[in-house]
């Protein structure tokens, strides 16, 4: 299983918000960081997303990268968004009933 970079970093921020412990937030990363492993973005899947001007650029970058190490689908709860970049795509609740 693969997150998108920047998911750790509003995990980080989100945790250390809500919880206002710093020491949190990095347990709750480091939780995260031994059952995920970090998808990378290089210059050539930001070149592609952008080359592609999808209206949701963010998305876009996801689907690109997670084509680019062969994912198998994207999980997200905007299915939407994602039509008409040639991966799957899950919802989390499709996920877990994939998984059990």
């Amino acid at each position: 299983m693969y997150q998108h970079l920047l998911c750790y970093e509003c995990i980080f921020y989100l945790v250390r918000k809500y919880t206002h412990s710093t020491e949190l937030a990095y347990k709750a990363v480091g939780k995260l960081l031994e059952i995920v492993k970090v998808c990378s973005v290089t210059n050539n899947e930001i070149l592609i997303a952008f080359q592609k001007k999808a209206k949701d650029f963010e998305d876009c970058l996801v689907a690109t990268c997670a084509k680019s190490i062969h994912c198998d689908y994207v999980a997200t709860r905007n299915k939407r968004d994602f039509e008409g970049f040639g991966i799957s795509v899950l919802t989390p609740t499709e996920i877990l009933l994939k998984i059990i």
